[in-house]
């Protein structure tokens, strides 16, 4: 298993507690780099390729949360230049969100942060990408929703990922005029979706069932097939700060906390392998207070549970 990093997951940098709430929305935002970034696609195992997507994601979100403390916080352009000038020499100021603008500065820094400017991607970018990958982050969200319930209400030999694949691509949320359902997930984009987002499957999990407890998505507005709800549903994923679903901190880290429990300890028939997964250190945590929040899943209809294999 891979351990997620982000520069709040270390015992050893300096918050007060008025900042406490600001850095778990940090957090967050800190979490989309294990979405986003890309591996390489004509050789899939080169990791070096993977890791440099990683880092010029990090240093850009920590370069965009940078602006943010500064655009929010600190009034005027001197003290905000007094603000950059320590950070830059080290050093310390007692002004409120210092500590939170100095850590996403040596993040910044520590990611290469000036050559990202320059020739890596942009926050635009980074949320181009979610855009542009909707379907297969859905995808991905109902795949996890399904191997959960299943890990929920079926029999210990009904977790398998072959149940996974059918109980998703049997979802339907039109209906064409004889009333027949309407799929929108075959199999081929069930498949791509889970080759390019298995290892952060339980972090796509917990966003977007944050996003569907919050009103942020809603069943009834998901027809693929009709632009205007399609534009809404990117939208919804793309942007953050619209949603503003950051500031729902503990449903999404609570989400996730449970939904990779379930990946990486239930025993799974022709299952993704642990060390595939990326997952978050629950000792990384501990001073913020997170804890595992079990998602309210429905039951099987009779005719999922005909899906199912035996």
């Amino acid at each position: 298993m891979l351990d997620i990093k982000t520069p709040y997951f270390n015992r050893r940098i300096r918050l007060s507690k008025k900042s406490i709430s600001d850095a778990k929305e940090n957090i967050i935002f800190h979490l989309l780099p294990y979405i986003v970034a890309r591996e390489n696609p004509e050789k899939r195992e080169d990791l070096s390729y993977f890791e440099k997507e990683v880092k010029q994601c990090k240093a850009m979100i920590s370069f965009t949360l940078m602006d943010g403390i500064l655009c929010n916080n600190v009034p005027n352009t001197e003290k905000r230049l007094q603000f950059k000038i320590k950070a830059l020499k080290g050093g310390q100021l007692k002004q409120d969100y210092f500590d939170l603008y100095k850590i996403e500065y040596n993040h910044y820094i520590n990611n290469n942060g000036d050559d990202t400017i320059i020739n890596g991607l942009s926050y635009k970018d980074i949320q181009d990408r979610i855009r542009e990958d909707a379907l297969s982050l859905m995808i991905m969200y109902f795949f996890v929703f399904n191997l959960l319930r299943l890990a929920q209400y079926g029999k210990d030999d009904d977790y398998r990922i072959d149940n996974a694949r059918r109980l998703t691509n049997s979802i339907s949320f039109t209906i064409n005029e004889d009333g027949s359902p309407i799929k929108v997930f075959s199999y081929d984009k069930i498949e791509k979706a889970r080759s390019r987002y298995i290892k952060a499957a339980a972090i796509v999990f917990g966003y977007i069932h944050t996003l569907f407890k919050y009103d942020k998505l809603q069943f009834t507005h998901l027809d693929f097939n009709n632009e205007d709800n399609l534009k809404q549903i990117k939208s919804a994923l793309s942007k953050l700060d619209d949603t503003e679903i950051y500031e729902k901190y503990d449903d999404i880290m609570g989400y996730i906390l449970y939904a990779q429990k379930i990946l990486t300890t239930k025993v799974c028939k022709h299952a993704d392998k642990n060390e595939d997964w990326f997952v978050i250190n629950k000792s990384d945590i501990r001073r913020y207070g997170f804890t595992e929040s079990k998602p309210i899943l429905p039951d099987f209809s009779e005719s999922e549970r005909k899906i199912i294999k035996k």
